[in-house]
Parts: structure tokens; C-alpha cells; sequence
């Protein structure tokens, strides 16, 4: 039992980081989209938000096919998915079929995730499972430090269809191990089960967390189509410069990550994550304001360092209100994974009724959103602020 612990966390860290990557590729890539399909920016916008769309849509049926099935075949159907969408981005010539590849892309992640976790959570008991799902969400930061960067130079080397290829690679060695070492735990459906604590989970105190999760996701899928284009039409930069920009926004996140979560143990969750939302907002606002280089990549890594700080409070908060309210990690992370969706799809949305320049509203409007929730929390909750 314990070597299939970890395989299962073997695979499902690897499964993490293949989806991160694949879906990271398209970032410095987009402009040439446009410029090959003679796209609007906000149809770009479109084309790269309905990734989030379809892993919203497809999450519910993820989980009934994770429980009815087991997750070994889910996870093996999402990467067959995965497989599918990678050469149809390869070889589309069109609008609408770029929509379904990326479509499936998040079809194929809410397979993946949602079997994923849920194999984790069969095989690691509760006081593990908090530290082997740090482990494997580990693959997302990995995964977005080396994706746009990599995806840049690929596609310097040998045009669009290369970095495509290199992910086809990936995904190929993903599922042979899927295939070849991954079983499920005969006693799944037992494992699984949870009672919800729905009134602990929708508490006050857990909503303002939310809140910020949509935030910050919000913000970076707003961020990721939109800045790609502009800094190709605006500032002419190449994809690997588009890409080794958001690369040393992710590599300040992934410093400054566990920073904020030291701080945040040991003074205060909502003040780290206050500051970390107000330095976020201000460079986010500020960005456009300078098209020089050394200007761009700086506002860029400011951002990384105060999303980090922003972001990494959040966990370990909402786990400690799971602890005392009596809710299971399994409800928590499947909420968790909810969220965080909707925040990745409602960016690109915003994406169509804006541009770069107009970032500032969407800082100002992110604060108005952030005092109110505060506030509405403060009153509703005062003795789970000291």
C-alpha cells in the first residue's frame, strides 16, 4: 500500500504539472493566433477563456464519473482528451475548431483534477493528506515558470506547431504511466465519502476567502490573453520575451509564496492577505502606464510578489476553519477547485469589455469588491478576527 501511495502521488503531481504546462503554452503564443486567423483581441480573449468554461461545465460529471468508475479511468479518459485537443491545436486552421480544442482542454482537466485529488484523498489519511496535496499542486508553479517561457523559444525555433509537439510528448509519457502503474484503492467508495458541513463551509469567514480566490484568479486569467497580445502589437515583443516576462512573474510568486505563508502563521492571515491584494491591485492598475522593458518586467514581478503573498494565506486559512467546524478536506478542495474556476472564467470575460490600458478600473473595481465582502464579514464574524 505504501508504494502505491506513491505512485498516486507520483502520478497525480505529474498529471498536475502536464495540465499546467499544456495549458501555460498557449500564453506567449496567442498573438500569432491572431495574426495567422486575422482574430479581433477579443475573440482572442474568447478563444483562450473557453478552456475555464469547459472545465466548469464538465466538473459535476467528473465527479459522478471519478465515483461510479474509480479514478484510474477518468484520468486516463481526460488525458485521451488532452492527447486530442493538443493536435487539433496543432492542426486547426480556424476559429471554432481552436474553441473546442481549447473547450476540451478544460473538459480534459476537470477529469483530471477531480479523479486526481480524489485518488489522493482514497489513498492519504487526513493528517497526510494536507502535506501530499502540497506536494502535488507543486507541479502548477513548476509548471508555470517553465510553460510560457519554453513555449517562446519553441516556437522561435520552429514556428507554432512545435510546442504543441513538445506537449504531445508529454502527454504520451503522462499516459503510459496512467496506463502502466496507476491503480485505484479497492476500497474508494468507501474512502470517499464525506459528510458536508455546509454551514461551516459557506461561513462568513470563508466566503471573504473565496471572494479572494475568485480575485486573484480573476486577475491572472484576465491578465495572461490580454497583456500577450498587447505587448506583441504595442511593445513588439517576440513570444520568448512575452514568455520569459509572465515566467519572471510566476518565479516572484513562487518565492514570495511561502513567505506569505510563513507570515501569515505567524501574524495575521487577513492582514498578509490585504497586503498582498493591495500590491497586486496597484501594479496591476499601474502596468500600461510605460511600454520600456526593464518598466514592464518590473510591474511584472511586483505582481508576482504581491499575488504570492496575496494567494498564500488562503489554504492554510480555509483549512483551519475546515479543522473547526468539522468540515472534510475532500468537500474542501472539490469547493476550492469550484472557485478557483469560476475566477479563471470570469477574467477572460472581462477581457471582451476592456483592454490593457483600462486595468485601472478593474484594480479600482477589485477593491471596491474586496472592502465590501471585509466589511460584510467583520460584522458577521468579529471573534474569528482575533
Amino acid at each position: 500500500m505504501r508504494q502505491q501511495k506513491r505512485i498516486a502521488l507520483a502520478i497525480v503531481t505529474l498529471a498536475i504539472f502536464v495540465d499546467i504546462m499544456i495549458y501555460s503554452l498557449i500564453i506567449p503564443l496567442l498573438p500569432q493566433f491572431v495574426r495567422k486567423l486575422g482574430l479581433a483581441e477579443n475573440t482572442a480573449n474568447l478563444l483562450y477563456g473557453s478552456y475555464a468554461w469547459g472545465l466548469l461545465l464538465v466538473l459535476p460529471l467528473a465527479g459522478w464519473a471519478s465515483d461510479r468508475f474509480g479514478r484510474r479511468m477518468p484520468m486516463i479518459w481526460g488525458l485521451i482528451g488532452l492527447l486530442v485537443s493538443t493536435f487539433m491545436f496543432m492542426w486547426s486552421t480556424q476559429l471554432v475548431w481552436l474553441i473546442v480544442a481549447r473547450v476540451l482542454q478544460g473538459v480534459s482537466a476537470a477529469f483530471n483534477w477531480t479523479a486526481g485529488l480524489a485518488l489522493l484523498a482514497d489513498f492519504f489519511p487526513k493528517e497526510e493528506r494536507g502535506k501530499a496535496m502540497g506536494i502535488a499542486f507543486s507541479g502548477t508553479s513548476i509548471a508555470n515558470l517553465v510553460g510560457p517561457p519554453l513555449s517562446g523559444w519553441l516556437f522561435d525555433l520552429g514556428g507554432l506547431s512545435w510546442p504543441f509537439i513538445f506537449a504531445a510528448i508529454l502527454v504520451v509519457i503522462d499516459l503510459l504511466a496512467r496506463v502502466l502503474f496507476l491503480k485505484d484503492n479497492p476500497n474508494f467508495r468507501e474512502v470517499s465519502r464525506e459528510k458536508v458541513n455546509w454551514k461551516g463551509l459557506l461561513a462568513p469567514l470563508n466566503m471573504f476567502y473565496f471572494v479572494n480566490i475568485v480575485i486573484a484568479a480573476g486577475v491572472i486569467s484576465l491578465l495572461e490573453p490580454t497583456l500577450s497580445v498587447f505587448l506583441d502589437k504595442i511593445a513588439h515583443f517576440s513570444p520568448q520575451k512575452i514568455g520569459f516576462l509572465f515566467g519572471a512573474m510566476t518565479l516572484t510568486s513562487a518565492i514570495f509564496y511561502p513567505l506569505g505563508g510563513y507570515l501569515s502563521d505567524k501574524f495575521s492571515r487577513i492582514k498578509i492577505l490585504t497586503i498582498g491584494f493591495v500590491g497586486m491591485v496597484i501594479f496591476f492598475g499601474v502596468l500600461p502606464l510605460q511600454l520600456d522593458d526593464w518598466y514592464l518586467f518590473t510591474a511584472s514581478a511586483m505582481i508576482g510578489v504581491f499575488g504570492g503573498l496575496h494567494f498564500a494565506p488562503i489554504i492554510p486559512a480555509i483549512s483551519d476553519n475546515a479543522e473547526k467546524n468539522g468540515i472534510g478536506y475532500g468537500a474542501l478542495y472539490a469547493i476550492f477547485n469550484l472557485i478557483y474556476t469560476i475566477g479563471i472564467a470570469i477574467g477572460p470575460l472581462v477581457a471582451i469589455l476592456i483592454t490593457v490600458p483600462q486595468y485601472g478600473i478593474v484594480s479600482l473595481a477589485s477593491v471596491g469588491v474586496f472592502v465590501l465582502v471585509y466589511g460584510w464579514m467583520t460584522r458577521s464574524h468579529k471573534k474569528q478576527l482575533a
